[in-house]
């Protein structure tokens, strides 16, 4: 398994993101058949707050790297 240079402030941040998410989507499950409330689907939202950060922070780490291809699925020479 290929693991990211990433330094540890981001790894931890991103195992902090990944619990949050984690926790985002088993709390509609704790509702039952009536579904969440609306005070519980509002902090499902705020859960994944984290997850949208980290990743726009990952995003962002690479792009001013300059080390990105110019996108997914893009056709190689080799």
């Amino acid at each position: 398994m290929r693991c990211l240079p990433l330094p540890s402030g981001l790894r931890r941040a991103g195992v902090v993101a990944a619990l949050s998410g984690l926790a985002a989507v088993v709390l509609p499950w704790t509702t039952g058949l009536d579904g969440p409330t609306v005070a519980s689907e509002q902090v499902g939202y705020a859960l994944h707050l984290p997850v949208l950060l980290w990743y726009g922070a990952l995003g962002w780490r690479e792009l001013r790297s300059g080390r990105h291809n110019g996108g997914v699925g893009r056709a190689s020479n080799g």
